[in-house]
């Protein structure tokens, strides 16, 4: 078990690092970059084979069995114009994710849980640090733009803010639930709050609404009003100082909350550049042109991978327009079609069914949990990226399983204790 768990941590390491090097500080070693990360695809794979009969009864072992039954149809529906180098290819992101989901499963029912819980939060406390760094280099060397991705380089900015506000949100529950999960440690948040700062220091604008709901979901609570104040004076404090970096670097904020730049730019905006995400979606239902087989098992995976490597099926080239910043649905969709969808939301949001009911700052972070997951459907495909795909994995299960249960929310300082009974 604790050499799957090196195993498990290295290929997390390796795609948690690796962008910043291959994208910005030795684009050179790119090529090799694809070879490891078929590397680590395999072992993840691997490591959920060795484990699956075991974990057969978990809905993530499961919606893998759904979603592999279902790409076997769409390879079968396809095979004319998507071979099996191109099917496999292109299913490595989804069962990247769908096996990550039952190998971090496994851990949580081993007898190395405690020891895979500390070494995790261990890492994501030291993956958020190094962030800061990262990103003031980036912001320095390019100014507010794509390339400000943290460790993860040009183009994670939007995959890096969504990780570090959930990040943020797990350690506020983990370090700072007061005793038994009934209420938040206001210096706690305060703390951790700092972990935010990057996603100020790029473009991405879904900050604007990651912001707001994690302070609503930690400052109003069920204790007195007035313990919020400070947590809603933090809330406003940091939204300013988004709103002058973003002003100052990218754009006047109100054009980012005008809903004419809204639809432009999900819909009706610029496609010689990129084709706005949503816009993406009608172009697919037209490419399907009503083919009942089509919409249920889409147009075959690896539509818009082997352009480094294995070279694009030429319905990938034919499509290669539709590439670019793609949301979750549509890249899920066309490539396996409406029962692909169905078995990945599946997966990603069975941890809904949880056993952490009787603590009130989990229920907070997993009702976060659950709207930046429905925002990716329609924002970005951010679970399709390994490091998303492991980091979110842990928190669904953490949620599901209760966190630690007493462990977390029975055992805290003395003085949180005593802010508990203020509170009463």
């Amino acid at each position: 078990m604790m050499f799957r768990m090196v195993l498990f941590f290295l290929v997390l390491g390796f795609h948690s690092y690796v962008g910043i090097f291959s994208t910005i500080l030795l684009p050179g070693i790119s090529l090799i970059v694809r070879y490891v990360f078929v590397v680590t695809d395999v072992l993840m794979v691997a490591l959920c084979v060795t484990v699956f009969w075991r974990n057969r009864t978990h809905y993530g072992a499961r919606a893998l069995s759904l979603f592999v039954a279902f790409a076997l149809l769409t390879f079968i529906y396809n095979i004319e114009h998507m071979g099996p180098s191109a099917t496999l290819n292109g299913l490595r992101e989804p069962v990247f994710f769908l096996s990550s989901l039952v190998v971090v499963y496994d851990f949580f029912q081993s007898d190395l849980r405690d020891r895979f819980v500390e070494s995790f939060t261990s890492y994501l406390f030291v993956f958020a640090l190094l962030q800061l760094p990262a990103s003031l280099y980036e912001v320095a060397r390019f100014g507010a733009t794509d390339h400000v991705g943290g460790t993860f380089g040009f183009g994670g900015s939007g995959i890096l803010t969504q990780l570090l506000f959930l990040i943020a949100f797990y350690f506020v529950v983990r370090r700072g639930s007061l005793y038994e999960g009934t209420a938040f440690n206001i210096k706690k948040v305060f703390l951790y709050s700092i972990l935010l700062i990057p996603c100020a220091l790029n473009e991405t604008k879904i900050s604007f609404i990651f912001l707001p709901l994690f302070f609503s979901l930690i400052a109003f609570t069920s204790g007195k009003v007035y313990r919020a104040i400070p947590i809603v004076v933090l809330s406003v404090l940091l939204g300013l100082f988004w709103e002058y970096f973003y002003s100052t670097n990218v754009q006047e904020t109100r054009t980012v909350f005008d809903i004419r730049y809204v639809e432009r730019y999900l819909y009706s905006g610029d496609n010689s550049v990129d084709m706005p995400r949503l816009a993406r979606i009608p172009v697919m239902f037209h490419l399907m042109r009503g083919d009942i087989g089509a919409i249920l098992l889409g147009l075959g995976y690896g539509l818009f991978g082997g352009a480094n490597v294995l070279g694009m099926t030429q319905l990938g080239k034919t499509l290669s327009f539709l590439g670019g910043s793609k949301i979750l649905l549509f890249t899920i969709w066309i490539q396996g079609g409406l029962l692909a969808v169905l078995s990945v939301a599946f997966a990603m949001f069975g941890f809904m069914r949880t056993k952490s009911w009787n603590y009130y700052t989990l229920r907070r972070f997993k009702w976060f949990l659950f709207f930046s997951l429905i925002v990716m459907w329609v924002y970005n495909d951010a679970i399709l990226f390994r490091t998303f795909a492991i980091m979110t994995s842990y928190f669904m299960v953490f949620i599901a399983e209760g966190g630690d249960g007493e462990a977390l929310f029975g055992s805290l300082p003395a003085e949180d204790q005593e802010e508990t009974l203020e509170r009463s």
